[in-house]
């Protein structure tokens, strides 16, 4: 949620009538971290091929002019999921 409260915020990724941002970023992490194919993620979010090719696109141009430091974990949040990690072992 805070990714895409940051791409709003800072970097104007905009909805559509057709995809909110949460979807948008759910789309393009699909894609890029999970390595969903295109037809899976058509099945997946309902959506045509073109317009999973555009967010995935708008999403990655958006990203990729973004500062490196926004798409790593703060130290916080870092030391946060290290006790969290600790906690369940």
């Amino acid at each position: 949620m805070k990714l895409c409260e940051d791409l709003l915020v800072n970097y104007r990724l905009k909805s559509s009538w057709q995809t909110s941002i949460i979807e948008k970023v759910g789309i393009f992490v699909c894609i890029v971290a999970i390595g969903v194919s295109n037809r899976g993620v058509m099945e997946r979010f309902q959506h045509l091929g073109d317009n999973i090719s555009r967010v995935f696109h708008e999403v990655l141009h958006v990203i990729s002019n973004t500062p490196s430091m926004l798409l790593y974990m703060s130290k916080e949040e870092e030391s946060k999921e290290e006790e969290s990690e600790k906690l369940h072992f």
